[in-house]
Formats: C-alpha cells, sequence, structure tokens
C-alpha cells in the first residue's frame, strides 16, 4: 500500500518497511520479482505466497506479460534478419570462396572460445543454486546468505562479461585484417551465408556491415521548394518535388566501431583534434585518403612549440594548442598521427577537426 500511494505521498518503501515482507518467508514473495532487472532475476530465489500481491501479479504475467514475450520471440533471430538484408548481387565472385573460408575459421574459434566461458560460468552459477536450494529446503539459510548469494552470482556474471569482452579485443583484430583485405558487399554477402550465425558475431566483429546495409536499403530523400511552374500547391503557393543526395551514416557507424575498439584497449587512443588549414589543398587531401584507405598519417613537425602535421613534404595543418597534449602524448616529442575520421569542417574553411586513433 505505500508503493501504491507513493505517487501522491512521495514516500517510497524504506529497507524497514521491506523486511516485513523479506523476513515473512525463506524466499523472496514472488511479486518482488518486478522491481528488479530482468535479467538480474533469479527464479529459484523467490516463491509464490497466495497473497493479494501475487495473485494480481500473476494475472499481469498471465494476461499482458507474457503476450509481449509472445510477440518478442517472434523476432529473436535478428542474426538470420540481418544476414538476409546482407545478401548481395555485387560482391567479387573471385574473392567469395576465400572470403567465406576466413570468415566460417573465424565464427568457429570465436563462438567456441565463448562457449567455453559460457559453460564454465553456467556451471559455476548451478553450483551456488543448487547449494541454495538445498539449504532452503533444511531451513539453514539467513536473510546475509541470501546476500551474499545474489553477490557470487552478479559477480559470476559480471566475470563471464569481462571474459567476453575479451574475446572480442581478440578477434576483433583479425575481422580488420579481413574487412582491409576484401571490399565491403563481399565481406556482407560471406556473412549472409555463414550458417548458425549470431547477432554477436555481427555486432561486435563486423559492425561497417551496418553501413552497407543502410546504403544498400535508404530510401530516396525528397524536399519541396517554391517553384512557380511546381505543380504542388499549398497555401498559394506552387511548389516542386525535388530529389536531394541521401544522409551520409558511414562515419556515424565507423566512429561506433572505433568507440568500441577503443573500450576494448584494441587502440590506445580516440580523441577529436582540432587543427588550423595551412593548405588550400588539406581539406580534399584528407577527404580523398579516408575514402581510399579509411586513414590518413600526417608526420609532425615541431617549430617554435607549434605542431605542424605535414604530407609529403607540405606543412597542411596546425594543431590548436589546446589539443598538443593528448592524455599521456605530447605531440612535440611525437613522429606522426594518424587520422580515421573527418569530423566537421568549419564553414570559413580555415579550420577542422579530425578523429585521431594512433600517435608515434
Amino acid at each position: 500500500m505505500v508503493s501504491i500511494d507513493a505517487p501522491k505521498t512521495l514516500y517510497f518503501p524504506s529497507p524497514e518497511d521491506m523486511e516485513i515482507i523479506n523476513k515473512k518467508h525463506g524466499r523472496k514473495a514472488r511479486f518482488l520479482q518486478y522491481k528488479e532487472n530482468k535479467a538480474d532475476v533469479v527464479d529459484s530465489q523467490y516463491v509464490y505466497t497466495f497473497g493479494l500481491l501475487d495473485s494480481v501479479s500473476r494475472l499481469i504475467k498471465k494476461n499482458l506479460l507474457n503476450e509481449i514475450n509472445r510477440t518478442i520471440t517472434k523476432f529473436d533471430n535478428k542474426a538470420e534478419l540481418i544476414q538476409g538484408k546482407l545478401l548481395n548481387g555485387d560482391y567479387s565472385v573471385s574473392d567469395y570462396s576465400s572470403c567465406l573460408e576466413e570468415l566460417e575459421k573465424l565464427y568457429k574459434d570465436y563462438t567456441d572460445e565463448r562457449q567455453v566461458i559460457n559453460k564454465e560460468s553456467y556451471s559455476k552459477q548451478r553450483k551456488e543454486t543448487k547449494r541454495r536450494d538445498w539449504a532452503i529446503e533444511n531451513s539453514s539459510w539467513s536473510e546475509f546468505e541470501e546476500r551474499e548469494y545474489d553477490g557470487t552470482i552478479a559477480a559470476l556474471r559480471y566475470e563471464k562479461y569481462k571474459q567476453y569482452k575479451e574475446i572480442d579485443a581478440k578477434y576483433i583484430v583479425v575481422a580488420d585484417e579481413i574487412l582491409k583485405k576484401y571490399d565491403m558487399a563481399t565481406i556482407a554477402n560471406s556473412i549472409g551465408n555463414l550458417k548458425n550465425c549470431t547477432e554477436d558475431f555481427i555486432i561486435n566483429l563486423f559492425f561497417p556491415v551496418f553501413n552497407y546495409l543502410n546504403l544498400k536499403l535508404q530510401n530516396n530523400r525528397f524536399v519541396y521548394k517554391k517553384a512557380k511552374d511546381g505543380d504542388l500547391s499549398y497555401l498559394y503557393e506552387k511548389y516542386k518535388k525535388i530529389q536531394v543526395e541521401a544522409i551520409d551514416n558511414s562515419d556515424i557507424v565507423k566512429n561506433l566501431h572505433l568507440e568500441e575498439k577503443s573500450r576494448l584497449k584494441v587502440i590506445d587512443i580516440k580523441v577529436d583534434i582540432r587543427v588550423r588549414v595551412l593548405d588550400d589543398g588539406a581539406v580534399e587531401l584528407i577527404e580523398s585518403e579516408l575514402e581510399e584507405h579509411g586513414q590518413i598519417i600526417f608526420d609532425i613537425k615541431v617549430m617554435d612549440n607549434k605542431v605542424i602535421l605535414v604530407k609529403d613534404d607540405k606543412d597542411m595543418l596546425e594543431v590548436f594548442p589546446e589539443f598538443i597534449q593528448i592524455k599521456e602524448y605530447s605531440l612535440l616529442n611525437c613522429n606522426n598521427i594518424k587520422f580515421e575520421i573527418l569530423v566537421n569542417v568549419a564553414p570559413s574553411g580555415k579550420s577542422l577537426k579530425l578523429t585521431a586513433t594512433e600517435i608515434n
């Protein structure tokens, strides 16, 4: 009743209030699971008490939550849905077989290691749960032990997550080599034909294919402009429907992929740096290099404590002073820097921002 009245009273159940329910049963009343995150709920921790709140929550689960779950399960196999969209006729016939073979090996190695981690974690959690169930059945389980058990299960889940990320860090490097070796259409088609592929494999290791998917599925964009010869009328004005260039999301996809690589510590840095343009051809050069190679590397030259970025013996850019110190790197003492994204160019064209991923 305190919970029900909380929106009006602004008083929410305190730990002391909850003790009335928590201490009444060896296990928690079943309705209490709905205040937890679904992923953290262990069914054996709860018992049906035949109380009013358990009865009501059972009706809600039966008539609403179960229906929602049934709807969700219809879309469970997202990997198959993604694979179907990745299939295409633009792939390289000559490269396809070798690309598919490399992906099949990578997929097997990746999933085998994850399955080992999963089995070990499940075995440890099952052991703890069996010990807990036995103690409850023999009336030798306390609230302190319950909290200790919850902490152990949470720790085991976190350990599994950490181990998964270590595997991701190991194999994302291999995946990047495949991404450099083959064109995106061939990689996409190969992933589309992988057997028993998982969503984790695609998202964790081959996130860049979603840019290909975006371009493939992108609808035409149109704007309406005032025109005397327009064929559409609105509020006494004539308008013409004009097709415009599609929005380019490639940098968004690449940025997310770099964020993941940075989080996994596969790359040392991922930082945006603003620079002053010294050469009129700098922007065109950067765009060309990024499109062709996915990266551009500048040599670093220091003049009067200023950091100048040089390409082909030409002074192209000057780093603004506030970006000279990047984490443990001082650009005053470095040889070169690699950029992978042109974030933006100032309207004046006199400065721009780049995403750096490597400093030497």
